[in-house]
């Protein structure tokens, strides 16, 4: 990730990072469009940073992109739009880590998996129901949770 400090043109300093991916190629962003994972993601503690992607304005789905390492990139999804009944609990700590303001600042988005089509021919696709990122929009700040809810999978099947 390398930094380069531009003005805008109502004279704010903005520091555009550029950030290399070996699926989308070099992306240049304002380094306040980042968001901090201060514990990283499960199994990936060292990729604090992170940026969403979107690819395509009509799909439901987007990408969680580390700043910091070229291959870390996963599918990401609104839980909300294929499980409406979907609820989390927050807790007051990371509430109060991530400066949570209201529900309006709060952005939750799950982990989609894609395994590859077997014999019926089509892939199956999985969202991580129990490890949502929670997301402070203000503060750019996030954490991944880790639910202790029978209610939910990890694997659990979208489109099934």
């Amino acid at each position: 990730m390398h930094e380069i400090e531009h003005e805008t043109a109502d004279g704010e300093a903005m520091t555009m990072v550029s950030i290399d991916s070996r699926r989308f190629g070099t992306i240049e962003v304002d380094e306040k469009s980042l968001f901090e994972f201060a514990d990283g993601l499960l199994g990936l503690e060292e990729s604090t940073r992170s940026l969403v992607l979107v690819e395509q304005d009509d799909t439901p789905y987007f990408w969680l992109h580390s700043a910091t390492d070229p291959d870390v990139a996963f599918v990401v999804t609104d839980p909300w739009l294929f499980w409406p009944d979907y609820d989390i609990l927050i807790p007051d700590e990371v509430e109060e880590e991530l400066g949570l303001t209201g529900p309006e600042d709060v952005g939750v988005m799950v982990l989609v998996s894609i395994r590859p089509a077997q014999s019926d021919g089509a892939p199956t696709v999985t969202a991580n129901l129990l490890g949502p990122l929670v997301v402070s929009s203000s503060t750019r700040r996030g954490r991944q949770l880790v639910l202790d809810n029978a209610r939910y999978s990890a694997r659990q099947r979208i489109g099934a």
